[in-house]
């Protein structure tokens, strides 16, 4: 018991220490005060100390935890971007919180174990249960973030594409009409507006529209994206009608997603099959049979009781 105490108090000890290196070497520079002392007063309240845990601690507490690999680190930032985090901040934030998530949980247990309040086996398996649970943590919210996101581009792209039509044939350009539609769609669907707005964006800085939808593809890796940016790209340079091909387009995405809506309630019913036998069913016997069990049990003892 002892050794466990020590142990659990080194490590403990040596995470605080590490947090406050981080912390102090993590600080901004005098050209960075000095600067902050220019700004207005409403900017440097509670919001300073927030951006600078973020952008400072958090990114250095990562360090162990970024890939070594330039392909693992060109597959956390793909992965990244596909979960919205776009800043270039994001590959060194995402280990740095993954690496927070790890050592609090962890401290807490070593300081519950030192007060005496969980036995030093409890300790150490609560310990590296923690540190397991805060290291997948992220990875799943990161890979449920992606799969959500996808999903609702896949949602609402047909009706953008719609939009676009109509634009189209009332005489916009294609460039004009991402733009409009991107605007009209900031209430009903603001990530797809936001998507749009970039798109937007990087054709007014000289991109072409094919470049513009392959970056907006990228992002997301859904085959609906890379469908459109092709089509487009095609178009232009067999010089085809844009607005017929994203019609069909459309057309043929709306089909898609009344099929995977119709598939999605034929699937209820299996899906309802498991809670009904695990909770209903019970629940339903139990009411039905429970008075004749009753009945019979009273019987039963009315015999004994004369025999």
């Amino acid at each position: 018991m002892d050794i466990m105490l020590l142990i659990t108090a080194f490590v403990a000890a040596s995470c605080l220490v590490a947090f406050v290196v981080v912390w102090t070497t993590g600080l901004r520079s005098r050209l960075t005060e000095r600067l902050s002392e220019l700004k207005p007063d409403e900017f440097s309240s509670g919001v300073d100390t927030v951006g600078k845990l973020v952008t400072n601690v958090i990114p250095r507490m990562g360090f162990p935890l970024i890939p070594e690999s330039i392909e693992e680190k060109d597959k956390l930032r793909t992965r990244l971007i596909r979960a919205g985090f776009y800043g270039e901040q994001a590959v060194l934030a995402f280990p740095g919180a993954k690496m927070l998530l790890i050592m609090v949980p962890t401290i807490l247990v070593m300081c519950l174990g030192l007060m005496g309040l969980l036995s030093g086996l409890l300790t150490v398996l609560l310990m590296i249960a923690s540190g397991i649970l805060g290291y997948l943590l992220p990875e799943y919210l990161l890979k449920w973030r992606e799969n959500s996101r996808q999903l609702e581009i896949r949602r609402t792209l047909p009706d953008a594409l719609d939009m676009i039509v109509v634009c189209a044939d009332a005489g916009l350009s294609l460039d004009a009409g991402i733009q409009r539609v991107g605007r009209e769609l900031r209430l009903a669907h603001p990530l797809l507006a936001s998507e749009l707005w970039l798109v937007s964006r990087s054709m007014e800085l000289g991109m072409s529209a094919p470049e513009a939808l392959s970056q907006f593809s990228a992002r997301f890796e859904i085959p609906e994206l890379r469908y459109l940016a092709t089509i487009v790209r095609e178009a232009e340079r067999f010089g085809s009608s844009v607005t017929k091909s994203i019609r069909t387009h459309a057309e043929t995405l709306r089909t898609e997603r009344m099929q995977r809506a119709e598939e999605s309630a034929r699937k209820a019913s299996v899906k309802m099959l498991f809670p009904t036998i695990l909770f209903i069913f019970p629940v339903v016997f139990l009411v039905v049979l429970l008075p004749s069990m009753l009945q019979i049990l009273r019987v039963i003892g009315e015999v004994l009781n004369e025999g």
